[in-house]
């Protein structure tokens, strides 16, 4: 019997979209229920023969939901796993609300991630379990473990930052890979990695992947945005980049990116 999935939230958001394509191709088998607003999700729980085992909700401002509706739902589906996808304008929730515990908030460019283990726990794998009362401490715990760095690599990291570059060669070092440096008259045969920042994404930073492209056809592009619109995934792939991440999610999704063995869709999302 698969098992019973619950969607609440408005998933045609930009910000959103991403987690909308994850959710059908990833977590299945299942029978989903979805609604645009809590209240109707309730409505529809009341008196129903099926209860859900995972509640997904997309929340896409502050005080979207009330006490009462939460208190609700929690009533209604009590051994349910739930997770709140928040988006950006939902950042401060943690520090100056307390609605949803802290344990079930996940920002939305991380929420793919946290899905994923929730399912894997859900069909008995065995994964570590995020207690529902969790502290900030446990949460972070559950959502960053320890790195696994993958085979070495040579990457070659760039970024209009300084800083920014600085922590991704940091990053990259810790864990066994090999920094190249950004030479444009390369002479040598091996095929690099580039870890691209794409912020402030404008024509500089599109002439820097066209003309790294054009020189390297064969090296392989993960770019990094502050937030990746999936509205511009076409001219993203157009350009030769290969993947997208979201500077603020987990370092794990940027290791998993430039291993050259095959990655799930946990670890980041494939421009298609």
């Amino acid at each position: 019997m698969p098992l019973q999935l619950l969607i609440v939230g408005h998933l045609d958001r930009a910000e959103a979209k991403p987690l909308a394509k994850f959710l059908p191709r990833v977590l299945q088998p299942a029978d989903v229920r979805r609604f645009a607003e809590l209240q109707l999700a309730l409505d529809a729980l009341h008196g129903a023969t099926w209860i859900p085992d995972l509640i997904v909700v997309i929340q896409s401002w502050p005080d979207e939901h009330s006490a009462e509706q939460i208190d609700q739902l929690n009533r209604l589906a009590p051994l349910a796993r739930c997770v709140v996808c928040y988006g950006s304008w939902c950042e401060s929730d943690g520090r100056t609300r307390q609605l949803w515990p802290l344990a079930v908030r996940v920002p939305l460019r991380s929420a793919m991630s946290r899905l994923l283990t929730e399912w894997q726990l859900l069909n008995g794998q065995s994964v570590r379990v995020m207690p529902m009362s969790g502290s900030r401490e446990e949460t972070y715990g559950v959502d960053h473990p320890a790195l696994v760095p993958g085979a070495p690599v040579d990457v070659a990291v760039d970024s209009p930052d300084p800083e920014y570059r600085r922590y991704l060669c940091e990053l990259l070092e810790s864990v066994g890979h090999r920094i190249a440096p950004l030479d444009e008259s390369r002479l040598d045969e091996r095929s690099l990695i580039h870890v691209v920042d794409l912020d402030p994404w404008e024509e500089s930073r599109r002439i820097t992947v066209v003309n790294l492209k054009r020189r390297h056809p064969a090296d392989r592009i993960v770019g990094l945005m502050n937030l990746p619109d999936p509205a511009a995934s076409k001219e993203l792939q157009d350009l030769g980049i290969a993947a997208v991440l979201p500077k603020l999610g987990s370092q794990q999704t940027i290791l998993d990116a430039i291993s050259p063995v095959g990655k799930s869709e946990k670890a980041f999302l494939e421009l298609s």
